[in-house]
């Protein structure tokens, strides 16, 4: 019942990053915006802003509380990590499917290829993550050589 959508620029895009991590990044990002809406849709989309691209993930699933978005990317946190019980509605249960670990490896990821997240969310609407990567990105040899 999620309707995915993709909207590309209409010429192709060069990133000279890292392959396997950018797709590490829209793999995961693409997985807790399907994860986290019931319904609706979940769109991918890419643009090019001259010296860096900008690559969006948007959803119309459950958001995210304004005072959590400074947490995410932190080590294994979690917005809400209990489900509530359908007995009696006051036990908590741990809810499946993550560890709270895959943010904090999106955002370690985006700082290794030098770029930046940016989140905007609001409850019951949806989230959009925004990352933004250079076009090119040079490696230094981390001994110093």
């Amino acid at each position: 019942g999620i309707e995915l959508k993709l909207i590309m620029p209409e010429y192709p895009v060069t990133c000279y990053s890292g392959r396997e991590e950018i797709q590490e990044i829209i793999d995961n990002l693409m997985s807790n915006a399907v994860k986290y809406t019931q319904s609706g849709s979940v769109t991918a989309k890419l643009e090019d802003l001259g010296r860096e691209i900008k690559f969006s993930i948007i959803d119309t699933g459950e958001g995210i509380p304004k005072k959590e978005i400074s947490n995410l990317g932190k080590k294994f946190h979690r917005i809400n990590p209990y489900l509530h019980s359908s007995m009696d509605g006051n036990t908590k249960i741990v809810r499946p499917g993550g560890t709270g670990i895959g943010l904090y490896v999106v955002y370690g990821l985006i700082k290794l290829l030098k770029g930046r997240v940016e989140v905007e969310s609001d409850i019951g609407k949806g989230s959009t993550f925004m990352v933004y990567l250079p076009k090119k990105i040079i490696f230094t040899n981390l001994k110093g050589n």
